[in-house]
């Protein structure tokens, strides 16, 4: 298998449950954007298993279309070029950096490294998903990016699973900050890393009935100490081995695949303390910490109509109405 091409995914079965996370969360933070060139104040890119530059992306690679962005020539986050070739999928606290509800964008670069070399582009107007409120634990952790001009570069489509949600190997990738489990992020943003997770469960709001906002995995070691999911109830697996990786600050935005498709977006990481797995206690991106992604096929409508994209008909969610409690369960096939 090629370092820098997505291995084939695969569905496991599992621990079913449910958690209601209410007030146990003991710290959640978004996976950025971080202040250049790194900022205390931030949380969660992609810390890894082992050595972090065997995940170091080299072109050309399926990678290619990841993208690093500079907001306002201070903030820092990933993306990924759309088919259209000219459109960035990205988180929309990314394009929202003061999370009040509204892009607050005045320049953006997306530079894509390429067998050619680094391309750099301009960003020309910014999208947010209808559901953004501004808060990262709840819907609509969605925006579009669309570029001054066409790329080039070969952009991805978007992953509709329509009823079959399984349980599902997915392929991270990011420019955030990194490091291993054990030291969490020490590494600075700015160098583009991937590796696998597997996404266990769903974040889910409860208003009258569930409803799925971001997948749900963990960071593990190989021990049962340290599988989040497994003591909180809810999943046992231990993790994908030599390349397990979770978020770190400046991952925001970035994608993970499924069968080459875009299925989720960098949004959130968390900890629930040491008590349930985190292996030093601190929402650094260590062992232990759980990372969210929002559910890219549930903006599909609005995304394939704000990139101009042709695709099968939408699957948003319209969030009205929806209590602000977070939950965690785990839906079956």
């Amino acid at each position: 298998m090629s370092k820098n091409s997505p291995p084939p995914n695969r569905t496991h079965s599992g621990l079913r449950g449910a958690l209601a996370l209410l007030g146990l969360i003991a710290g959640s933070a978004w996976a950025g954007p971080i202040t250049l060139p790194v900022p205390a104040r931030t949380r969660p890119v992609l810390t890894t298993v082992g050595d972090p530059a065997n995940n170091v992306v080299t072109p050309p690679s399926f990678f290619d279309g990841v993208g690093r962005l500079i907001i306002n020539n201070i903030y820092g986050c990933s993306g990924s070029l759309l088919s259209s070739g000219r459109d960035v999928l990205t988180a929309a606290h990314c394009l929202d950096t003061d999370l009040d509800g509204n892009p607050d964008v005045t320049s953006l670069t997306a530079t894509f490294y390429t067998p050619s070399g680094p391309r750099t582009f301009s960003g020309a107007s910014y999208s947010v998903s209808p559901l953004w409120t501004g808060d990262y634990l709840s819907l609509g952790d969605v925006g579009v990016v669309r570029l001054a001009s066409g790329t080039g570069i070969p952009g991805y489509d978007i992953f509709r699973s329509g009823d079959d949600y399984g349980d599902w190997i997915a392929t991270l990738a990011g420019y955030g900050m990194s490091g291993t489990g054990v030291t969490g992020e020490v590494l600075p943003f700015g160098t583009l890393r991937w590796g696998l997770n597997q996404f266990d469960a769903k974040w889910e709001y409860w208003a009258g009935g569930w409803v799925p906002f971001a997948w749900a995995y963990d960071f593990d070691d190989g021990t049962a100490d340290h599988d989040a999911l497994c003591l909180l109830g809810v999943r046992c697996d231990q993790g994908t081995g030599p390349w397990e990786v979770m978020l770190g600050a400046g991952d925001s935005g970035g994608p993970s695949f499924i069968g080459g498709k875009i299925a989720g977006i960098h949004s959130f990481g968390a900890t629930f303390g040491p008590d349930w797995g985190d292996i030093d206690g601190e929402l650094n991106a260590s062992f232990g910490e759980l990372g969210g992604d929002t559910i890219v096929e549930l903006y599909s409508g609005w995304i394939d109509q704000t990139a101009a994209i042709p695709e099968p008909g939408s699957l948003l969610l319209m969030g009205a109405g929806l209590l602000g409690i977070a939950w965690l369960r785990r839906r079956g096939r």
